[in-house]
């Protein structure tokens, strides 16, 4: 194989990988498209209007919710790194955890607040499906996903017993 072949071949092999790889990142892309949209526990129970009805109303208040779920992430970060951080400051936890409080609370002022007004306009059994549905989800609960134990959370490690085994 002369040269110019070996050139050649390198680069055919070379498209063929790249556009593996993009075909692989269109492909997740694609998936991600045709995820469930947010809190759709939370209208799986409800007939077809009232579903309708819920998620109007849930994209109106998504302008005002979107911000504020930034913030709880962002306070929980907080919380994170104070809890981890290799000199460990009791105080600057203490208003870490706080700072989440106040956020949290303002987060679930909001949420609250529209899922009142949008029960106040259901028939009895769809507003008991959607209540039953909102007091049964998790907060920060990925579909399907399971809650981690503290000890796998990242950045928090298994607490040790005194003899510094692993519990």
């Amino acid at each position: 194989m002369n040269k110019q072949h070996a050139l050649l071949l390198a680069l055919l092999v070379s498209v063929a990988v790249n556009l593996l790889i993009l075909g692989y990142a269109l492909g997740r892309q694609g998936q991600r498209l045709q995820e469930p949209p947010p809190a759709e526990w939370a209208v799986r129970r409800l007939d077809d209007s009232s579903r309708r009805l819920v998620r109007q109303r849930m994209a109106a208040d998504a302008k005002r919710i979107r911000p504020l779920r930034a913030d709880v992430a962002r306070a929980l970060g907080n919380v994170r790194r104070a809890a981890v951080a290799d000199e460990f400051d009791p105080e600057a936890l203490d208003r870490a955890l706080a700072h989440m409080r106040e956020v949290r609370t303002r987060y679930e002022s909001v949420v609250h607040e529209g899922l009142v007004s949008v029960a106040s306009e259901l028939p009895r059994e769809q507003r008991l499906a959607l209540l039953r549905a909102a007091l049964e989800h998790r907060v920060g609960a990925k579909r399907g996903a399971q809650r981690a134990p503290a000890d796998q959370t990242p950045g928090i490690k298994k607490p040790s017993s005194p003899d510094g085994r692993s519990r």
